[in-house]
């Protein structure tokens, strides 16, 4: 890049200037090579000016290369702007582009102020030389911005100061060198500002398209992003059921082997109160009296448990009890029913409401019920039988037994 001297710097002075020469193409064309043919399309802000110049590149002053361009006081500063920006909007006329700003006083939020149609930053030190910032927008959305640094500031600028514009950028390209790229010779305003006008123009659609462009990625991944979000949302509740799930889990087995637990000991009550009931049919309560039999093939009492049932019937179709009835569901004409064929051969049907599951479910919950009734009808009817038996048999003996004392007297 070219620089000037700091010593032959270049003045920009009021004038009469009636054919400013132009930008030409291949000085546009010269901006737009190179890797950084992109800040040509990409507005600027006070706040990246500031982290541009201020902090991430600092300004490099050498002692024999500055340009020395529109010279003000920080006082006259408003009426100067108000010139440049007059002049500048002049040489857009025509262009469907107007430049400066309707904003007046401080600028919330940036520590900025809008004077003379363009927004003055804060100043700030950098390499020991105090400089300040100032950024004219234009209406297509593209933005000059011009930097001025004061060689009379010592730390800080004061209103009697004398302010320098030093470096000229369209949107966030330095254009300094196509502006005035006359070392060593005085330029007018209307130089400057034809040439500043001239570059806006022709960068005016290059910028639009890239700027829609800009637009169109921003909004694609702001849409990216949301929907990342919720994925992400949708994710977090998923594991936050998964872990729920994972809970009712444990809970559940717990719940399982507990009564798991409770059915062993139940089976085995029911174990020895088989066996008991075995006893009793076997001796009807006597040791002397002989085992009497279960009418209908009974031979014990059931130990099935009805869920278990409906289970096995569910997965099977057929399941055979502890006393060796057997049950088993079918359909037939599009109707569902539900036998049981005891040990004996005796057939007990019932037909379901429909063929759904929970309908046969509960046909085979009724037939069982109204078996195991029937069964222990029958056991507590033998169980009569067998004392009526014992105690019919004992009244024969006692008399059997006196008339043998009797012919023994």
């Amino acid at each position: 890049m070219e620089q000037f001297n700091i010593n032959k710097g270049v003045t920009i002075k009021p004038g009469l200037d009636v054919l400013p020469p132009p930008v030409t193409d291949d000085e546009y064309r010269a901006l737009m090579a190179g890797e950084d043919r992109y800040l040509m399309t990409e507005s600027n802000t006070l706040e990246e000016i500031e982290a541009t110049f201020f902090y991430d590149t600092p300004i490099h002053w050498c002692a024999t290369d500055l340009l020395e361009a529109i010279s003000s006081t920080r006082l006259q500063l408003h009426r100067t702007m108000q010139a440049f920006v007059r002049a500048l909007n002049q040489k857009l006329n025509g262009t469907g582009i107007s430049a400066g700003s309707d904003k007046t006083g401080d600028v919330a939020q940036s520590g900025a102020r809008a004077i003379g149609g363009a927004e003055i930053g804060r100043a700030r030190n950098v390499n020991g030389l105090p400089v300040l910032p100032a950024i004219i927008p234009l209406s297509d959305g593209q933005t000059i911005s011009i930097l001025f640094h004061s060689p009379t500031a010592e730390n800080r600028i004061t209103n009697s100061d004398t302010l320098v514009a030093f470096q000229f950028l369209l949107n966030k390209k330095d254009v300094t060198h196509t502006v005035a790229p006359m070392s060593g010779r005085d330029m007018t305003l209307a130089q400057v500002t034809m040439k500043l006008a001239n570059l806006a123009e022709k960068n005016s659609a290059k910028f639009q398209r890239a700027q829609k462009k800009k637009k169109a990625l921003v909004d694609e991944i702001t849409q990216l992003q949301a929907d990342s979000d919720q994925k992400e949302d949708a994710m977090s509740d998923l594991v936050d059921q998964v872990a729920a799930v994972e809970g009712q889990k444990v809970d559940l087995e717990q719940k399982i082997n507990a009564v798991a637990s409770e059915a062993d000991s139940l089976y085995e009550e029911n174990e020895r109160l088989q066996t008991e009931i075995d006893q009793l049919n076997r001796t009807g309560g006597r040791d002397t009296i002989a085992p009497a039999g279960m009418t209908g093939g009974h031979s014990r009492a059931m130990t099935d448990r009805l869920a278990s049932i409906k289970n096995r019937m569910h997965m099977n179709g057929e399941v055979t009890l502890s006393n060796g009835a057997s049950m088993k569901q079918f359909i037939e004409d599009g109707e569902g029913y539900i036998q049981l064929t005891d040990s004996d051969g005796s057939v007990y049907m019932i037909k379901a409401k429909s063929i759904q599951g929970v309908d046969m479910a509960d046909a085979i919950g009724k037939l069982f019920k109204a078996y195991k009734a029937v069964m222990y009808r029958n056991t507590w009817s033998n169980q009569k039988n067998i004392n009526r038996k014992t105690s019919n048999l004992n009244q024969r003996r006692i008399p059997v037994a006196l008339r043998l004392n009797q012919k023994s007297l």
